[in-house]
């Protein structure tokens, strides 16, 4: 959602990657520019994740949308 209707492509890497059968986390950063000026952007990502019957049925982002 954050990153729809972009005309540009966003750079995404991800690291710390933690999962067992019931929940995982993640860290993701997204980077891209934005708005008429082209402002970079950069979203440091916390995620988390709830698992059930191998899919997942919660997924949680946090991060500092005025960073």
């Amino acid at each position: 959602m954050l990153l729809s209707g972009k005309t540009e492509p966003a750079k995404i890497n991800f690291n710390n990657v933690e999962a067992n059968i019931e929940n995982g986390s993640a860290n993701w950063t997204a980077a891209y520019h934005y708005g008429e000026k082209k402002r970079k952007v950069i979203n440091n990502v916390q995620a988390s994740f709830k698992f059930k019957d191998g899919k997942i049925i919660e997924h949680k982002d946090s991060f500092n949308l005025w960073k």
